[in-house]
């Protein structure tokens, strides 16, 4: 059995690294994010990633009960920021030892921390690319299954 596949996402730099979704947050920022949560949540749905995405900030919408296995979205306390919440996550997994962890980030400083606590860094670049193949990917399945229905 293989270990499970933790995806962290620095949210905000996810954001402000496409350009699609900087175009939306310069007018509403609160519209980037959930459209960023919406992209997100297929991926971790079709892509075989558990994944967490961190926003900084206090205003962050009231956590909603969540069954286990579904996507995480988490907000940064007033006294912390979505680094900080994203390397103790990253050293937590690292030290119990029971899964990889990738985070997605833009931020230089940021991958020279998560890759000094064992986890692993990839840009917001390479998963807009895993994104298009888990959708390819799905649809490839999608489009056989109907084939075999009509045998």
């Amino acid at each position: 059995m293989s270990s499970p596949r933790y995806l962290l996402v620095d949210g905000h730099s996810v954001i402000h690294a496409w350009p699609e979704l900087r175009a939306v947050h310069r007018r509403q920022p609160r519209q980037a994010q959930e459209e960023l949560i919406r992209k997100l949540r297929y991926f971790h749905d079709v892509g075989g990633w558990n994944v967490t995405i961190v926003f900084d900030g206090k205003s962050g919408p009231v956590a909603e009960p969540r069954r286990p296995g579904d996507l995480v979205v988490a907000y940064s306390r007033a006294d912390q920021t979505a680094d900080s919440v994203i390397e103790g996550l990253v050293a937590a997994v690292a030290q119990a030892a029971r899964a990889n962890v990738t985070v997605v980030t833009a931020d230089e400083a940021e991958r020279v921390t998560v890759e000094a606590l064992g986890g692993y860094c990839v840009s917001p670049e390479w998963l807009q690319l895993e994104m298009r193949s888990a959708q390819a990917d799905f649809d490839e399945t999608f489009r056989q299954a109907k084939r075999r229905e009509k045998w």
